[in-house]
């Protein structure tokens, strides 16, 4: 993703985890454990962030090319946004 929607993109996740409705959801008992996504790997050439981790995205392609809706587990989503929080910061 652009370096510019890092910041867009953990405040979409924050407000998927602050909803109230997920807090009465069971996690998986292995979810908190299991690291599931890379650490971001900046491209300065390009002003790019890549971050590895499960995304489903509707069709996978060779090449990289923008993606209107992304799918993520529920029990990764505080892993992802911690991350990315600790990205932002550093």
């Amino acid at each position: 993703m652009p370096s510019d929607d890092v910041a867009s993109l953990l405040s979409m996740v924050t407000e998927v985890v602050e909803e109230p409705t997920l807090h009465n959801r069971p996690v998986k008992s292995d979810a908190s454990t299991v690291k599931v996504w890379s650490q971001p790997r900046v491209d300065a050439d390009e002003d790019f962030v890549y971050i590895r981790g499960p995304v489903n995205v509707a069709e996978r392609g060779y090449a990289f090319r923008p993606e209107l809706s992304l799918q993520i587990r529920l029990e990764h989503l505080q892993e992802l946004e911690t991350m990315l929080e600790r990205f932002l910061v550093a």
